[in-house]
């Protein structure tokens, strides 16, 4: 297969003030680590929060070694910012999940995603909270460039409780 591996770092167990803090490849440490691990595509935090090292020496060091840089973002913001930094392609993946993003909803972020597409000239994949097959097709009518299913197929304890809290 010619299949590109996206390679990200992030903790085995998140700390309790995840909401607030830089946890995906974080560091051009992790980069690195990325690239020999042989990594095409290397996804990292690209939120505007405080972090331990400036997302542009992220991106750089991703660019430098001929890899795609994809941002993880959680609001239109930080998809301006990765995108003027220099990000190839961007992920809705840590929108609902941030202090600036939070939400109770458990839908994709569809909002996000059409502004993304209609107002920035970026590849974007919509990740996070889809569990039906109509959310897809919805992404893809929208304009996403892919779309990751995450916890509907890895995490079956997650799958159980929205069958036993089905009614």
């Amino acid at each position: 297969f010619d299949v590109p591996f996206i390679g990200i770092t992030k903790p085995k167990i998140l700390p309790q003030n995840w909401q607030e803090m830089v946890y995906i490849t974080p560091t051009v440490k992790d980069v690195e680590t990325l690239i020999d691990a042989g990594a095409d595509i290397i996804a990292f935090d690209g939120t505007k929060r405080e972090r331990p090292e400036p997302l542009n020496l992220i991106i750089e060091t991703i660019k430098r070694a001929n890899r795609v840089a994809m941002a993880d973002i959680a609001t239109f913001e930080d998809a301006k910012y990765s995108k003027e930094l220099g990000a190839d392609l961007l992920s809705t993946t840590l929108s609902g999940y941030t202090k600036e993003s939070l939400s109770d909803s458990d839908k994709p972020d569809f909002l996000l995603l059409q502004k993304i597409v209609e107002e920035l000239d970026i590849p974007t994949i919509l990740e996070g909270r889809i569990w039906d097959p109509m959310e897809v097709k919805n992404a893809f009518e929208l304009g996403a460039h892919a779309v990751v299913i995450g916890s509907a197929i890895t995490r079956p304890q997650l799958i159980v409780k929205r069958f036993m809290n089905w009614r």
